[in-house]
């Protein structure tokens, strides 16, 4: 946790309510717009994922042994 407490509600409160307000995210969040094939690669991928594809160096760091990426590593 890199911030206070009171930055990681602000940071919290104006995600959710930025994701909610996203029609990509909400009613546009199908198979029409994303294609099934797109909307099973969002769902089978994770952080942890996104991040080794882009840097690969981060596999012989922590991250590799973590299941999430936000959890703390080494």
């Amino acid at each position: 946790y890199g911030f206070g407490e009171t930055l990681f509600q602000v940071f919290t409160l104006m995600a959710t309510r930025r994701l909610q307000a996203d029609p990509f995210y909400t009613e546009l969040y199908n198979a029409d717009v994303y294609t099934a094939e797109g909307l099973m690669w969002v769902e089978a991928n994770s952080m942890k994922s996104v991040l080794l594809r882009h840097f690969p160096e981060l596999g012989e760091t922590g991250l590799a042994d973590v299941a999430n990426a936000f959890y703390p590593w080494e």
